[in-house]
């Protein structure tokens, strides 16, 4: 049932009917990206399903505190572990439907917990340093930003807001902002929270693809992801607030 809803969306979005005549020019898993993967943004519903199962299969392996979860453990597993637990044939089609979306994504966690162990785990010696310049350790106050890549990413957000804050900050001096416009204390907010996402992206991304990317890309992302943010929002600014809002192209 999941494949032929599916099919259907891909057939309406080919040829606006249920039925297609020629093979579509993309495969349905990029249409699915988002957009700014160069898809469409819409729901793969065999992906949505797969992390619907991933909710339940993560609430036993806690042990959530949920009737359903204890009810699974007495009649299921019965003190087996559920990470090598196997259905018998004679449960019911949801259930064997749930381990299998287990059994898949434990596979899928392995698989990155090989890409993302640290090296000694493969018999290598194992490098703490820092994957972005290299010469220090990667400590969380070098990362954030005493590291020269993240503090050239500093800069350039400074210079696009236009407020110095320095790299010796707490967030909620940001937050308070020091007597600025509430707007203007939220947008320097967003905008060094948005910072420090991207830079411990950008992070994980050069030790898995060996890729650095340069700060003003990092920036870029950062400005596009908050312009869409703002632009969604429907309020009826203040003339100055909407001023310095257009000012740095974020309206």
């Amino acid at each position: 049932m999941i494949k032929q809803i599916d099919d259907l969306c891909r057939n309406y979005i080919w040829e606006g009917s249920e039925q297609y005549t020629f093979p579509p020019p993309m495969v349905w898993e990029s249409i699915c990206a988002s957009k700014k993967a160069g898809g469409l943004g819409l729901k793969w519903l065999n992906s949505w399903n797969i992390m619907t199962l991933g909710k339940l299969v993560w609430w036993i392996a806690i042990g959530a505190d949920s009737l359903w979860v204890k009810w699974v453990h007495h009649i299921y597993l019965r003190g087996q572990e559920w990470a090598d637990y196997k259905p018998r044939q004679n449960c019911s089609w949801s259930w064997r439907r749930i381990c299998k979306g287990k059994d898949l994504l434990w596979a899928k966690s392995e698989q990155w917990h090989q890409i993302l162990a640290p090296k000694n785990h493969l018999g290598l010696e194992a490098d703490e340093g820092c994957y972005f310049c290299g010469y220090h350790s990667e400590t969380i106050e070098h990362l954030f930003f005493e590291c020269p890549f993240s503090a050239t990413c500093v800069r350039l957000v400074q210079g696009w807001l236009g407020m110095t804050v320095g790299r010796s900050f707490t967030w909620m001096d940001i937050k308070r902002g020091r007597g600025k416009p509430m707007v203007r204390r939220l947008v320097v907010f967003a905008a060094y929270s948005g910072l420090v996402h991207l830079v411990w992206m950008s992070r994980n991304n050069c030790r898995v693809d060996q890729f650095v990317r340069c700060p003003n890309s990092v920036v870029s992302d950062l400005k596009f992801t908050m312009r869409s943010r703002f632009r969604g929002i429907c309020i009826a600014w203040k003339e100055s607030d909407k001023l310095w809002l257009e000012r740095l192209s974020l309206l």
